[in-house]
C-alpha cells in the first residue's frame, strides 16, 4: 500500500504498550462478516497500543452516537469511532456513501477495515475519500480515518 497519509496534530495515536486487548464486549459473530471484521479491527488496534473500548449495540442507541438512536462501535483514546468493512467488490461511491451516513449519524471518526478490499484499489479509494472531505462535499463531516489492512494500522486522514 503506497497511499499518502495525511494525519495532523489531532490524529489519534496509541497511548498504551503494544500487546493489549480491547475492553468491552465483542460484536456478536452471528452478525456476519462486518461484525467479524469489526472485532478483528478492535483486536489489532489494541495490539498496536490503542486504548480501545468496544461499545455495545443497544436498542435506541448506546449514547455515544451523533444521533441519539445510533450505535457507534468504539471509543479509541476517548474518541468515538464507527467501523466499516467494505466487501471486495464494493464501489467507491458505495464506500463514500456509507462513510457519509456514518459521519452524519454515528461518529466523525471512522475505522475502515480494508482486509477484504483489493490492495490495488486502495490508493485510488483514499484519494477519492480525501477529495470529498472539502466543506462542500459529501465527506465534510469526516474528522479522521484510520485504515486497518493486513495487520497494520494507518492514519489516512485527519483534521
Amino acid at each position: 500500500m503506497r497511499f499518502n497519509q495525511t494525519p495532523n496534530i489531532n490524529s489519534t495515536v496509541p497511548s498504551l504498550s503494544k500487546g493489549g486487548k480491547p475492553k468491552g464486549n465483542y460484536a456478536p459473530p452471528n452478525g456476519g462478516r462486518g461484525n467479524v471484521r469489526q472485532n478483528e479491527a478492535a483486536d489489532l488496534l489494541a495490539e498496536k497500543g490503542y486504548d480501545i473500548h468496544m461499545l455495545d449495540e443497544i436498542d435506541g442507541g448506546n449514547g455515544y452516537g451523533l444521533k441519539i438512536n445510533k450505535n457507534p462501535d468504539f471509543l479509541i483514546e476517548n474518541k468515538v469511532f464507527d467501523c466499516y468493512a467494505p466487501e471486495a467488490k464494493t464501489s467507491f461511491d458505495s464506500i463514500t456513501g456509507n462513510i457519509k451516513e456514518k459521519t452524519k449519524n454515528q461518529a466523525k471518526h471512522i475505522v475502515l477495515n480494508l482486509d477484504d478490499y483489493p490492495s490495488e484499489n486502495i490508493d485510488d479509494l483514499l484519494k477519492e475519500i480525501v477529495r470529498q472531505t472539502n466543506p462542500k462535499a459529501n465527506l465534510k463531516h469526516l474528522d479522521e480515518l484510520i485504515i486497518v489492512k493486513n495487520g497494520e494500522v494507518y492514519t489516512a486522514y485527519g483534521r
